[in-house]
């Protein structure tokens, strides 16, 4: 195919709902970029913005020719609900760059997962959804996530792959930045969009019990991890989010996401055991 024209955009906030708000400032005085700056600061020798971004740039950049479209990052250390000022205006300047790109292949959309609005408990759903809006259904969308994440069906429905971190305390920022662009490229490759399916369970658990070195959440990751090798180049991603409760909205509990490469089948299939074996360990 010809020369890939790829957009990234991201909003990293994880909101605990009974915090202070995050104001302007939380994010400006963290990363607050747009355009060049963006890309000049995702190539750098020592990038000051998420690792799993600059990752994903760093790994596009290797594995061949593409056109970078930076549209904006923002990002906050963890804090209460965002201003609803803040988060539109994040999200009606990356729809304005979208429309200002010209064609796209795809959009890459570096979030956080667990952030909460003072007018909409889903905001990484609203910018996801937005986005798709404004894109269409043809064009490829990938998003990074924390393990943390609530993730909504409104998530889901915006994006073609979800990638969750599988380690906490969080080591893997790199390796999951560079995993999206990898399947972003066999994606685009193969000419099929990839295939995705959700399973939210009615399990909340504290955080205290998602360290994943250790059971139950460990042994469920891993469990994910050999059955996604197992399927061979059939599942492009297994991702389990454990929640962040204190987000406090309807979309808390665990999510299994599960993105095949073009089967939906494989993907419902594979989702639906691990979500029975997590289920099999609730009160672990």
């Amino acid at each position: 195919m010809l020369t890939p024209r790829v957009a990234l955009l991201g909003a990293i906030l994880e909101s605990n709902r009974f915090a202070a708000p995050a104001e302007l400032d939380d994010f400006t005085s963290l990363t607050w970029l747009t355009g060049d700056a963006l890309m000049d600061e995702a190539r750098s020798e020592a990038p000051k913005l998420a690792t799993e971004f600059a990752a994903f740039v760093r790994a596009m950049d290797a594995t061949g020719a593409w056109t970078p479209v930076p549209c904006m990052l923002a990002a906050s250390h963890p804090a209460g609900p965002v201003r609803e000022a803040v988060i539109e205006e994040v999200v009606s300047t990356c729809e304005d760059m979208l429309r200002d790109a010209g064609p796209l292949d795809a959009v890459y959309i570096c979030n956080h997962g667990a952030m909460v609005a003072e007018h909409d408990h889903d905001p990484d759903g609203l910018l996801m959804s937005r986005v798709r809006d404004v894109v269409g259904p043809d064009v490829l969308v990938v998003a990074t996530l924390d393990l943390h994440a609530n993730v909504s069906q409104r998530m889901v429905d915006a994006c073609d792959l979800i990638v969750g971190y599988r380690t906490n305390p969080h080591v893997d920022q790199i390796e999951r930045g560079e995993e999206a662009a990898f399947s972003l490229r066999r994606a685009l490759a193969g000419g099929k969009k990839p295939q995705m399916a959700h399973i939210k369970l009615p399990i909340a658990p504290a955080s205290v019990t998602l360290l994943t070195a250790e059971h139950p959440y460990g042994t469920l990751i891993d469990y994910g991890q050999r059955r996604q090798a197992e399927y061979r180049s059939q599942i492009l991603n297994v991702s389990i989010f454990g929640t962040f409760l204190f987000a406090d909205t309807p979309d808390n509990g665990m999510s299994v996401v599960v993105t095949a490469r073009d089967d939906r089948d494989d993907a419902e299939s594979l989702a639906m055991e691990i979500s029975r074996m997590a289920w099999s360990l609730r009160g672990d």
